[in-house]
């Protein structure tokens, strides 16, 4: 996840215009087009530069405007407001952090089962799992921007990927047996009759 704005700018082009080229002609991905998809980062670290304004009038920050023009005419609108929408979210977990995170579920006894990873990206917690635990686990995912899910079920045809809120997924309790990942913070309250007397936010919820 290293460079500059610009950059990480640009790995995100090439794993979009990769997806939409997959997508387009309805094939499996290489190799080469599977490295291209796990280097999407989002735009949580740099979205502000690009999705200021709405998309009827949009105001990209001084020296993106191409990139944002780019955007817009690659997208459209429906995808375009799906990254716009996911912003405030959409921090990729670095590999040491994910890698520190599952040697705790094993030190915690986990050894395999039902495992969810909500709000998961493209999928870091998944790609970085132990081969020993994968070997062994039932993997699902939540994603609520619709490329990126897209680009997470390309990446781990195995699992059972959902693009939508987590709190559309109707979770049931203590189905799953490990529920790990970094989950969006937000301070939007969630409805569900089970915890209503809580107020939940967002990551409270989650």
């Amino acid at each position: 996840m290293g460079g500059g704005p610009k950059t990480r700018f640009a790995k995100n082009r090439k794993a979009i215009e990769t997806y939409q080229d997959l997508t387009a002609g309805n094939r499996q991905p290489s190799a080469e087009e599977l490295d291209a998809l796990a280097s999407y980062i989002g735009w949580g670290s740099f979205g502000q530069e690009l999705f200021q304004g709405s998309w009827d009038n949009p105001y990209p920050a001084k020296s993106w405007e191409s990139e944002s023009n780019w955007m817009r005419d690659y997208l459209g609108r429906e995808e375009w407001e799906s990254m716009q929408r996911s912003i405030i979210n959409a921090h990729y977990t670095d590999p040491i952090t994910v890698q520190t995170m599952w040697d705790m579920a094993r030190t915690m006894g986990f050894t395999g089962g039902r495992v969810l990873e909500p709000g998961m990206g493209i999928g870091n917690f998944f790609g970085l799992m132990p081969a020993d635990l994968a070997a062994n686990a039932h993997l699902t995912g939540i994603e609520l921007d619709l490329m990126t899910g897209g680009m997470a079920k390309m990446l781990y045809p195995g699992a059972n990927v959902q693009i939508k809120g987590y709190q559309d997924s109707k979770t049931a309790d203590n189905f799953y047996d490990v529920v790990i990942g970094n989950w969006p913070f937000a301070n939007i309250k969630i409805a569900d009759r089970r915890y209503d007397q809580l107020s939940p936010s967002l990551h409270n919820y989650c």
